[in-house]
């Protein structure tokens, strides 16, 4: 995993953040967030941040 990754809300009101797994960077809707993405990449399945609290 990719150490100090993280995920922000830029101001074109997306949010930009990197695969965990090989450290692609990533820029997508807020409203994907929470949701699952596949890494074009490596293929790691990671979640998009921002979604809410899990349990």
């Amino acid at each position: 995993p990719i150490a100090g990754a993280e995920a922000v809300v830029g101001n074109d009101q997306k949010i930009h953040f990197p695969c965990p797994q090989c450290g692609a960077r990533y820029r997508v809707s807020v409203d994907s967030a929470g949701k699952t993405a596949r890494c074009k990449r490596c293929q790691a399945l990671m979640p998009i941040p921002g979604g809410p609290p899990q349990r």
